[in-house]
């Protein structure tokens, strides 16, 4: 449908003004993609590539307006986006794309809620997250960002729980996250930026002194 195609060409060009600062531009360009893919799904309600770029849209606005520090803003296109993904489940349960990204945006959510001091709603966050992972990790177990997305969620829930002096549940999640990490390398040997990711974590694990996932 061509309303859903200038969707996703808006969204394509609002990522390329937010990569070149055009911070202006690129919320007019979500926004704009965001009304063409409304206008679409007044039509086919149904459609779930509508719905996954809507909830993508969405979610890149919610990351612009994180860095903008329009904070009250970003949490607003964050649930928007997480609802919207919610809506594409509810017609595709299966859907690896919607409960991917459902997981990226609560990720985001829950850093944008402890950077807030917003510290259950950010364990909650993260939690549900790592759920939605779970759920693309059931339908595709070696499905790549999903395991990354899980491992990335782990340790930002265990760094808060480690911020709030939750030791045992933040060692718990952070050597989850290194089994997440390893499964990830497993298939993909030379993604140098997941091996720089486990790389760091398990060095922070040996810091500690506990008996962690081996490398």
């Amino acid at each position: 449908m061509a309303l859903t195609n200038k969707g996703s060409v808006l969204l394509s060009l609002g990522t390329l003004q937010a990569g070149l600062s055009e911070f202006e531009a690129a919320k007019q360009s979500y926004s704009e993609a965001i009304a063409a893919l409304n206008s679409a799904l007044l039509i086919v309600p149904d459609d779930i590539a509508a719905l996954n770029n809507k909830g993508l849209a969405l979610q890149c606005l919610g990351d612009l307006q994180a860095k903008l520090s329009e904070f009250e803003a970003a949490k607003l296109s964050y649930s928007d986006a997480i609802a919207t993904y919610n809506s594409a489940l509810l017609i595709a349960p299966d859907d690896i794309a919607a409960l991917n990204n459902k997981g990226i945006a609560l990720g985001s959510l829950g850093d944008l809620q402890a950077k807030l001091s917003e510290f259950e709603a950010a364990k909650q966050s993260y939690s549900d997250a790592i759920a939605a992972s779970n759920s693309a990790l059931l339908i595709a177990p070696d499905y790549i960002n999903a395991l990354n997305n899980k491992g990335n969620e782990l340790q930002s829930l265990g760094d808060l729980q480690e911020q709030l002096f939750e030791r045992q549940e933040a060692l718990k999640n952070w050597q989850e996250a290194l089994e997440m990490f390893n499964r990830s390398l497993a298939i993909a040997p030379n993604d140098d930026w997941v091996r720089n990711r486990r790389d760091a974590l398990q060095e922070s694990l040996d810091n500690l002194g506990e008996d962690t996932v081996s490398s």
